[in-house]
């Protein structure tokens, strides 16, 4: 979707696991090489713009190379923390996901 900031991710294809289709996503996406899934940190289903309905499966992941990101199919990107979260204001359902990865006690590699 255009506009907004969101997870990398996309479809799972024909005879690809999740695991498979999140590490390619990644990859594809981002150019950064992801471990295999880690936490999983909630789904959220909603109407895509071409109203196609969409179930969309967040995990935790560990990445490679992260301080090269090679964007192909986004326009930037942000490595952000709760306070620029805030000003982005993201989706409820993104919100969700967020504090599961941001909760007391779990290490994030980000600054709260």
């Amino acid at each position: 979707m255009g506009g907004i900031y969101e997870f990398p991710g996309g479809q799972v294809e024909p005879e690809e696991s999740l695991e498979e289709a999140l590490i390619r996503e990644v990859e594809e996406e981002t150019g950064m090489r992801a471990s295999e899934p880690g936490e999983f940190l909630g789904s959220f289903d909603y109407t895509s713009a071409n109203g196609e309905d969409t179930r969309v499966f967040n995990f935790a992941v560990a990445v490679k190379n992260w301080e090269s990101i090679v964007l192909r199919e986004h326009d930037d990107y942000m490595w952000a923390d709760r306070s620029a979260m805030r000003r982005l204001k993201p989706a409820e359902e993104v919100w969700r996901v967020l504090d599961k990865i941001w909760r007391p006690g779990r290490a994030t590699g980000l600054d709260e």
